[in-house]
């Protein structure tokens, strides 16, 4: 069953899920590659320990882009969709999204949960395409 909202809702909603599924399989990418380069002998390991500074920032700035487009989609699901199934399973999806990604006892980049996060976002994408 379509929910009946306007065209600039429906793409405000598919930016903000797909920038932010991008983001947190960016983080996922990231912290798989820290199990790979274990070697600290090697020179591939210090290459890649020297650039982990240069890329912390982006990083938080991943974690940044998932927080904002979480609150986002909360504030446009109320506000814009019709009360329903969508409107509840967004905004379920985003406080999933957002327990997956913070971690109260840990900076902005570590003991992150990317992958289910991004799992999220994907099934919140793919219901705002099939109900819109």
């Amino acid at each position: 069953m379509a929910v009946d909202v306007p065209a600039d809702v429906e793409a405000v909603l598919t930016q903000l899920l797909t920038a932010s599924h991008e983001a947190a399989l960016t983080i996922a990418t990231r912290q798989n590659a820290d199990d790979i380069y274990t070697d600290e002998d090697s020179i591939s390991h210090t290459y890649y320990t020297a650039s982990i500074e240069c890329e912390q920032s982006s990083m938080t700035d991943e974690v940044q882009t998932i927080r904002s487009a979480v609150e986002t989609i909360e504030t446009v699901s109320t506000n814009k969709l019709p009360a329903g199934l969508l409107q509840t399973r967004l905004q379920h999806g985003c406080e999933r999204v957002r327990i997956a990604i913070e971690d109260p006892d840990a900076d902005a980049t570590t003991k992150t949960q990317p992958l289910l996060a991004a799992a999220y976002l994907d099934a919140m994408l793919r219901r705002v395409e099939e109900e819109i």
